[in-house]
């Protein structure tokens, strides 16, 4: 797992110059996923994930942003909620995505697939905050 400093010193770019963009159609499916599971059919959609930006393209500014701090996220689900709802969104739906057990990036995400899937099926969150190789995705307005 990378430590703080790789985001910032170029280390995780170096290690990933694509961004994780192949993982952007598997994410697309998750969200279709927690829409179809709410019966929503969104007007508008907006992307605040830390991935490639690719769900969604961002505008330049965001661009501009995303380039001077590239892959920055400190949430916990806990703090993503308290966080969304100051902002005044309404929390309708939240789910983890299992991006490591779908689509493992390299040997040591291949290695925690199996124990990922036992822990998560017992306690998702003593697992998300043990093994990690999930993201939050949260349905709101």
């Amino acid at each position: 797992m990378p430590g703080t400093s790789d985001y910032v010193d170029g280390t995780y770019l170096q290690q990933n110059p694509d961004w994780h963009v192949p993982d952007s159609a598997w994410k697309v499916k998750q969200i279709i996923k927690i829409l179809h599971r709410n019966h929503i059919i969104p007007t508008t959609v907006f992307d605040a994930g830390c991935g490639a930006g690719e769900v969604l393209r961002l505008e330049n500014g965001m661009i501009y942003r995303r380039k001077l701090h590239p892959h920055l996220h400190y949430f916990s689900k806990r703090t993503a909620m308290f966080a969304l709802s100051d902002l005044g969104y309404e929390i309708i739906d939240l789910m983890y995505t299992p991006r490591a057990i779908d689509i493992p990036a390299h040997l040591g995400e291949k290695i925690l697939k199996i124990p990922r899937k036992l822990l998560f099926a017992i306690h998702k969150d003593l697992a998300i905050n043990l093994l990690g190789g999930f993201s939050l995705l949260v349905l709101a307005k």
